[in-house]
């Protein structure tokens, strides 16, 4: 802890290069745990439209199908995951506009 907090106050960390580090209690308890990076979404799925239409190989849409969420997240993460919470901001966006087209839909027919 003595150095930890060495460090943090010398505002550079010589031993494992983090940035931010902030000066921490003398005494504890402390706690740690084991932080690892790790992607929590799939990549692939359908590809959709703007209106969250299920598109067929040659782009055009299948009639009343929709799609949204991680079922349709490969054209927006084909190999990277960017950062975490990226995947629910396009499943919010895309669950919101393919059930007001579903809805609309059911209540033309």
């Amino acid at each position: 802890m003595a150095r930890y907090n060495e460090l943090a106050a010398k505002g550079e960390d010589e031993d494992f290069g983090r940035a931010g580090l902030v000066p921490l209690a003398e005494e504890g308890p402390y706690y740690a745990i084991k932080v690892i990076r790790s992607t929590v979404a799939g990549f692939g799925g359908f590809e959709i439209n703007t209106d969250a239409q299920v598109l067929k190989e040659d782009g055009t849409a299948f009639p009343n199908l929709f799609a949204a969420g991680e079922c349709a997240s490969g054209q927006f993460f084909a190999t990277v995951y960017p950062c975490s919470g990226s995947m629910l901001s396009i499943s919010t966006t895309y669950g919101r506009v393919a059930g007001k087209n579903a809805a609309a839909l059911a209540l033309a027919e």
